[in-house]
């Protein structure tokens, strides 16, 4: 039976943080002198704002659909090589009051936010 259980259960490892959330996060430069600036985006149209920011590498299409699904984004930004205007180095998907885990998808108090 332990032999074919192997074939049957999978453990899957994560990490689960949990912590308050700031209400009114607004845009602000990270700490240290590296260009480095975080941007908050809730609304479809403040996507487009910064649509030819997104390298190529990264899903227009994943980020809005989110964002039109209700999630919001958190994208850090950099000057580009070169210096001409600002590009997103990474991001971050999160949903208010939503906890998803393992195929669990649950409303809970609007202080939490799911980050994907």
């Amino acid at each position: 039976m332990r032999a074919w259980r192997k074939f049957i259960v999978t453990y899957e490892a994560a990490v689960l943080i949990a912590a308050p959330v700031e209400a009114n996060c607004a845009s602000r430069a990270a700490q240290g002198d590296d260009g480095s600036e975080c941007v908050i985006v809730e609304t479809p149209a403040q996507l487009e704002t910064i649509t030819q920011q997104i390298p190529q590498g990264f899903s227009h299409a994943k980020l809005r659909n989110a964002v039109e699904e209700g999630s919001f984004l958190i994208c850090v930004r950099r000057h580009s090589p070169g210096g001409a205007g600002k590009h997103i180095v990474g991001y971050r998907i999160c949903e208010r009051a939503v906890f998803r885990w393992l195929g669990v998808h649950k409303r809970v108090s609007p202080q939490f936010v799911f980050i994907h």
